[in-house]
């Protein structure tokens, strides 16, 4: 509709002193000043069009008592709206209004104010004084409101008051954080909780598998402990619950060596670099401690303190809780605030029945608890990680006992591993684990999977675990000619071959694959990987055509370089297979001579028989030639 038509439109109801206006759907832009020449009308209705603000003038329909404006583009209603004395109701929804004029609560007579689908961030106060508001629509808003709230568009004090206390409500002080103990088998990290617990000491307990979880109540903080056990092929598992805002303490004796602890730094600052470490030394009523502290500070500035206690007394439990409270102060742990809304959503999620909840539930959580911005709730996941709430994997968010200890059953679970030969499908891990359903049993797979512990078959049936595999070798090739190579561990761990083994699963040849090994064939090129735990050494062999096999060779290796460079604390270095340690099959060995053969004189060499007829045949041929003569 053209400018001048309207201008035609507003004439004729001027002169007809027509009481209802209405210019809809047709692709309006710009209402003319001359609107205000229309003084008479009770209804306005400028409804789907594409009107993108008021003219001022508007505010001289003092009749109007309805005005439709849905489905425009508008960005704001002007404050002239406040002389509309008469207004009753105001359609203004599916627009891109971001704020209501307080200017609107002038309109004592107003009953229905319908703004759903807009931009509206905020609630104006002065809403509270429209005393015959009936109806209040701020649905598909960016509000901070509860959409159970937001329904109840027919009691509009409620909404307008619920988003005032909001506003009113202050943040508050968290006052929760996390404490991971980690360290090697036997060190004491259990003794070391249970102190920290205020529980007395065992002398015989049941070492840690998976992981514990125990809430640590100091003064009006709350501490989730987490005691991870140190079984070898659980590290890269225990890695799933290290996070970037927590304090570590990493639990040593008086005998380990400065290795296995740089084993255990370099893990922790692979994942948390900046977070803060206490290096508890435990036993020390055995004896002392001797390891270089001014060497472990400078090689890894995240070692905050040491602290030196001993797990079957009280002796060092004081010094160590300042010590944590006080890293916990450096960390800013203690100063974390947090919304009323952000709260809600952490509570619901530590008291679900269900082991974990997926990502686009969560979402819709803290939709209905007004928590709207995606960066807002990512916040929100980081957080609750950081405190120890969950674990956020595979776009999950896990319960961390559940996930920790489920993975343990399976990698340690003796009966399953004879069973299954580390080939299982998710109704055998339903079926150790008693899990409800298999959806669970399928998540764990997912798991599995990200970690480079475990590969699916080519049909999806079946999870192929190395670490689970048998023990027996079942290669017999001769591999004497082969390119060798062989790596030097300082720790070799379960998961290196493991991943080395999932990322060259399409070269594996014909299912042969045991725990301390794997074939692989590559364009006629055949190769073998073996791993020996008692010397820390893995070996790559490959025979094959002379123009292609060094290729092959080479590609493993890199594999397994990068594998070695995403496993902290492991340090390798190559070096040529010495005989005794050397994994790769052998051509068998030349007999050992008896003694009666070392003694015996050795015996004449016999003549070759064909020197005999040669020399019998040149004498007959020089007789011969003598007697033609």
């Amino acid at each position: 509709m053209t400018e001048e038509e309207v201008l035609q439109a507003i004439a004729q109801a001027k002169q007809t002193r027509s009481v209802d206006f209405t210019i809809n759907g047709e692709q309006l832009t710009e209402l003319p000043p001359a609107i205000g020449e229309l003084t008479q009308i009770t209804k306005l209705n400028l409804k789907d069009n594409k009107l993108t603000a008021l003219p001022s003038e508007i505010g001289k329909l003092t009749k109007l008592k309805r005005l439709y404006l849905s489905h425009n583009k508008l960005t704001v209603i002007p404050p002239e709206i406040a002389q509309l004395q008469e207004l009753k109701i105001i359609y203004a929804g599916n627009n891109k209004l971001t704020a209501i004029p307080p200017e609107i609560a002038q309109l004592q007579q107003l009953k229905g104010l319908y703004l759903g689908d807009n931009s509206i961030t905020s609630i104006p106060s002065e809403l509270q004084e429209l005393n015959n508001l009936k109806n209040l629509d701020l649905r598909k808003n960016p509000l901070p409101i509860p959409n159970e709230i937001l329904e109840k568009v027919h009691q509009p004090l409620s909404i307008i008051k619920y988003y005032l206390e909001y506003q009113t409500a202050e943040s508050e002080h968290l006052n929760e954080a996390k404490v991971i103990l980690i360290g090697s088998q036997g060190v004491g990290k259990t003794s070391i909780a249970r102190k920290l617990l205020g529980k007395e000491y065992l002398h015989d307990y049941i070492p840690t598998m998976g992981l514990e979880t125990n809430i640590w109540k100091h003064d009006q903080l709350t501490v989730n402990l987490w005691d991870f056990g140190a079984t070898p092929n659980m590290h890269s598992v225990y890695q799933c619950g290290f996070s970037r805002k927590c304090v570590y303490l990493l639990v040593t004796d008086i005998v380990q060596k400065a290795q296995a602890l740089e084993y255990w730094l370099n893990m922790i600052t692979s994942v948390a670099k900046y977070a803060p470490i206490i290096i508890v030394v435990n036993k020390i009523d055995q004896g002392i401690w001797n390891l270089d502290r001014s060497a472990l500070v400078k090689k890894y500035p995240s070692v905050k303190a040491f602290s030196e206690i001993s797990g079957a007394s009280n002796e060092g439990v004081d010094y160590l809780k300042i010590a944590i409270m006080q890293q916990m102060k450096e960390l800013n742990l203690l100063e974390s605030l947090i919304t009323p809304n952000s709260l809600a959503v952490k509570e619901k999620i530590a008291t679900l029945e269900t082991p974990y909840l997926p990502y686009p539930e969560y979402t819709r959580l803290c939709q209905n608890e007004v928590i709207q911005e995606t960066t807002e709730q990512l916040d929100l996941v980081h957080l609750l990680e950081n405190i120890g709430v969950i674990i956020f994997k595979e776009e999950h968010l896990i319960k961390p006992e559940w996930l920790v200890n489920n993975l343990a059953q399976i990698f340690n679970n003796t009966s399953f591993q004879q069973a299954t030969q580390g080939i299982v499908n998710p109704n055998q891990i339903q079926q150790l684990l008693q899990l409800p359903n298999l959806e669970q049993s399928r998540l764990l797979i997912q798991v599995i999977q990200s970690l480079e512990l475990g590969y699916l078959t080519e049909t999806k049936d079946n999870l192929i675990i190395p670490y689970l595999l048998t023990e027996v070798d079942p290669v017999t090739d001769n591999w004497d000619e082969a390119l060798t190579v062989q790596y030097k561990y300082n720790e070799l761990l379960p998961q290196i071959l493991s991943r080395l083994t999932v990322r060259m699963q399409k070269y594996i040849d014909q299912q042969l694959y045991w725990r301390h090994g794997i074939v692989l064939t590559s364009r006629g090129d055949k190769a073998i990987v073996k791993a020996n735990p008692l010397a820390k050494t893995i070996t790559i062999a490959v025979k094959g055509k002379a123009e292609t096999k060094l290729d092959f060779f080479k590609a493993i290796c890199n594999q397994l370089e990068k594998v070695n460079l995403a496993t902290p604390g492991v340090k390798a270095a190559q070096q040529q297979p010495e005989r005794e340690q050397e994994q790769i099959p052998e051509t068998p060995a030349l007999e050992t001579p008896t003694e009666e053969e070392i003694v015996s004189p050795p015996r004449k060499k016999k003549l070759n028989p064909w020197f005999i007829y040669l020399g019998l045949f040149v004498v007959v041929l020089v007789l011969i030639i003598a007697l033609t003569r």
